[in-house]
């Protein structure tokens, strides 16, 4: 039997200046550079629901990829410092947890990422995020070359970028017509003064910002559609049959099962998962 140690996320360090250097090695650690550790409810299961859903449309099997470490101890959506805190055992984990996404992207070629969290926020949207600002959302200052599906949009250059972010044919538009409510979406364009999360590090470091065919999308989903298998069940399934819709529109993939997806996946209670999928045999 093998046991790895790992030291707790808990309070860090900061800088002259205030800013978080993620290290517990100072005398005095601030409240201010404290590391999120709770987990998301049920997300687990709406992973495996999702895997079935999409079988049951394309007869294809997902890839899962996981880290069985609670958020205290890794959190492999932040970049290695926050995520870690300088762990020894801690860094292993995050990177091949990271390289595992990378290979699955050379695997998979050409395709999309779905980073799947929950949230409990009051407006009970999905939240839809492309690695923009909130500022930049509420504002129309979106930026192509500066969002997680940089690579999706240049192959629609007659498309305005905003169509593909919530026009009735973006991934939000796709859900809102399932009768979700949506952000953003036709109906649900900006999230104004709304509770919205925004992209992190998945999607920021494994979606097409900084080159390459693999897209992100980050999936905020509510409390609501997590609470129950008979919801998850409901909710997993318009997600599977948006999913493979938006693929054949954007990805010229067909219902043959040549669609190539990656989804990230934080866990439930226990767990930080990433649920790296290429649909296959």
């Amino acid at each position: 039997m093998i046991i790895l140690l790992f030291s707790d996320r808990t309070i860090a360090c900061a800088n002259s200046e205030g800013q978080c250097t993620w290290k517990t090695d100072c005398h005095q650690p601030t409240s201010n550079c404290t590391p999120l550790v709770e987990s998301d409810y049920n997300v687990q299961l709406l992973a495996d629901t999702i895997s079935e859903k999409l079988k049951d449309i394309t007869g294809k099997y997902p890839y899962i990829i996981q880290t069985e470490l609670k958020r205290n101890k890794l959190d492999p959506n932040r970049d290695k410092p926050e995520a870690t805190l300088f762990d020894p055992e801690a860094i292993k984990a995050w990177n091949d947890f990271q390289n595992y996404i990378k290979e699955a992207k050379n695997e998979i070629k050409k395709g999309l990422l779905l980073d799947i969290h929950g949230q409990s926020h009051i407006e009970k949207w999905i939240e839809l995020s492309y690695f923009a600002k909130i500022s930049e959302i509420n504002s129309d200052q979106l930026q192509s070359d500066k969002s997680s599906i940089y690579t999706m949009s240049k192959r629609f250059p007659e498309t305005k970028f905003n169509e593909l972010i919530y026009g009735n044919e973006s991934y939000g538009g796709l859900l809102e017509s399932k009768g979700y409510k949506v952000v953003p979406s036709p109906s649900y364009k900006k999230p104004g003064s709304g509770n919205y999360f925004p992209a992190y590090y998945i999607t920021m470091e494994h979606g097409s910002m900084k080159g390459g065919n693999i897209d992100a999308i980050q999936v905020e989903t509510p409390f609501a559609y997590r609470r129950n298998l008979t919801y998850i069940s409901r909710y997993a399934e318009d997600v599977a049959s948006v999913t493979v819709e938006f693929l054949k529109k954007y990805y010229g993939s067909t219902s043959s099962g040549a669609e190539r997806v990656l989804i990230s996946i934080p866990s439930m209670i226990l767990f930080i998962s990433s649920f790296i999928m290429q649909l296959i045999d």
